[in-house]
């Protein structure tokens, strides 16, 4: 019956890791607290408030955005862009919605880990129905970039750009626009942190992508790591900056920094964590590709005694404040199979909606702090053939689309990703914080 029927499939697990370097708190280290599996059928009156409207056929899907291929590393080139009439590429030539909550569902026999379990702060209770996202204030044709938190850092941040001088502003959101990418390593072998930024310093018509390492040095201030640069090839002047761990009991697994280059100052926001999950498998779908997917996510949800389930699910996010931003995911299997999906934090003017591609990455470290997954398995990555990112609400709740046909057959998931976020510090706190910082 299984087979038949579209299903609501939530995982959801709790887990933290161990930060080994932080350099301006102490180190934080939580256990993995699995919850358990819920699986429930579609149309459950008490799931019917889960499923957010989607763009339906003919509506106007105008202006999508996509990423450039400079920003992930390993991607040759583009997604497919909107055509001309503005549907984006798919079944039909348009984004496809989820299934409407009133269509006859059928039945289904449910395990007896629970049934529409509704946890807060979870993907299962995750809102795409908020007026609009919290944006970061930079731009990608007709779409915004936004934040991936809930604490309100980043329209903090942004208020602080209104209360310099024009010329001061004005030299702050050029360079903010010019970042194109940024990781902040949090584990190395010094026991410091590493950040490293990706900016289109291309002038006159010359393209010119450059790049900037800077270290952490716990040791020159107890509240923060003093940033040093270590290499470039940018044009830039570096001319100092500091990163700031904000998590509210000493860990790092969220941070900023702020750095001046030439003159400009600029804010990134960095976050990481583990991220519940809620898959709703598309109704008629088959193949080989949406039978490997079906597979794992049973066995997960049974809790079978294979290695062909899902273990976690993490993020790594970056928000450039009034410029980019873009949240990796790492998808990882018991049996070593792995997913990386570079994920641009794009939403439109009004809503949650987004309809942008998101590119599959072979290894996924290479620009965010997640594992390598350059030596796992990739099957289910190879399973993918277009995915694509249908909601966000800026506050770190995600919902994406898997096209998962095989050859002639068609099968789709839609995966809802709510990054299971640590309690940081206040507004309040960062203020006092930053007025104590000397000029630099």
């Amino acid at each position: 019956m299984l087979n038949q029927k579209s299903l609501l499939i939530s995982l959801a697990v709790l887990a933290a890791f161990t930060i080994t370097a932080t350099g301006c708190g102490k180190s934080k280290e939580s256990r993995s607290d699995v919850r358990g599996t819920t699986v429930t059928q579609q149309g459950d009156a008490e799931n019917v408030d889960q499923l957010p409207d989607q763009l339906a056929e003919g509506e106007d899907q105008a202006g999508i955005g996509q990423l450039p291929p400079t920003v992930i590393d390993g991607v040759k080139e583009l997604p497919k862009a909107a055509d001309s009439s503005g549907n984006l590429a798919g079944e039909g030539g348009t984004l496809n919605p989820l299934p409407k909550s009133g269509e006859d569902k059928g039945s289904v026999d449910l395990p007896q880990t629970g049934k529409g379990n509704k946890k807060s702060n979870s993907a299962v209770s995750a809102k795409f129905d908020e007026a609009e996202a919290v944006k970061t204030g930079g731009k990608l044709e007709a779409l915004n970039f936004t934040s991936s938190g809930n604490d309100g850092l980043m329209t903090e941040f942004r208020s602080y750009n209104n209360k310099v001088a024009a010329e001061q502003k004005t030299k702050n959101l050029n360079v903010a626009k010019a970042v194109l990418n940024a990781k902040l390593k949090r584990s190395t072998s010094a026991g410091s942190l590493l950040v490293d930024l990706t900016l289109d310093e291309s002038m006159d018509g010359v393209k010119k992508i450059t790049s900037y390492r800077l270290q952490g040095n716990p040791s020159q201030a107890g509240d923060r790591q003093i940033l040093k640069q270590v290499n470039t090839n940018g044009d830039l002047e570096y001319q100092g900056g500091f990163l700031k761990c904000i998590d509210a009991d000493g860990g790092c697994e969220n941070a900023y920094i702020k750095i001046k280059l030439s003159g400009a100052y600029v804010r990134i926001i960095f976050r990481n964590s583990y991220a519940d999950r809620f898959f709703i498998l598309e109704q008629g779908s088959q193949g080989s590709s949406f039978d490997l997917w079906k597979t794992y996510l049973m066995n997960t949800t049974n809790m079978s005694t294979t290695s062909q389930k899902l273990e976690s699910i993490r993020t790594s996010a970056f928000e450039v404040v009034n410029g980019r931003a873009a949240m990796g995911v790492l998808i990882k299997a018991e049996d070593n199979e792995m997913v990386g999906l570079s994920v641009p934090l794009l939403a439109a003017d009004k809503g949650t909606t987004a309809g942008s591609n998101i590119s599959k990455v072979n290894d996924i470290s290479k620009n965010y702090d997640l594992a390598s997954s350059a030596n796992a398995s990739q099957n289910l990555a190879q399973a993918i053939r277009e995915a694509k990112l249908v909601n966000n609400n800026g506050k770190g709740d995600i919902r994406i689309r898997l096209d998962l046909s095989a050859g002639t057959q068609k099968g789709a998931m839609w995966v809802t990703l709510s990054s299971l976020q640590k309690a940081t510090m206040s507004t309040a706190e960062i203020s006092s914080f930053e007025s104590k910082i000397p000029n630099f």
